[in-house]
């Protein structure tokens, strides 16, 4: 879990004024909290919607992360 949280602190500083601390905004409060790498139980929720929308194109039939992964 710890190593989780550190590699989300490091996303969320590589990925500063790229416009998703704006989109997890609409979903989730404490977004600035969650990009350093705290609110785990959020960050996990956040990150698996991120990856859904970020693979989608890459399998148009699958509808869930778990048919992304089973997919591939």
């Amino acid at each position: 879990m710890h190593t989780l949280m550190s590699f989300v602190g490091c996303a969320g500083v590589l990925t500063a004024n790229s416009g998703l601390k704006d989109i997890l905004k609409t979903s989730f409060c404490g977004v600035t909290r969650m990009l350093t790498g705290k609110n785990f139980s959020q960050n996990v929720r956040a990150l698996r919607m991120v990856a859904e929308e970020v693979l989608r194109k890459e399998s148009p039939y699958a509808n869930t992360l778990d048919d992304l992964m089973l997919s591939s």
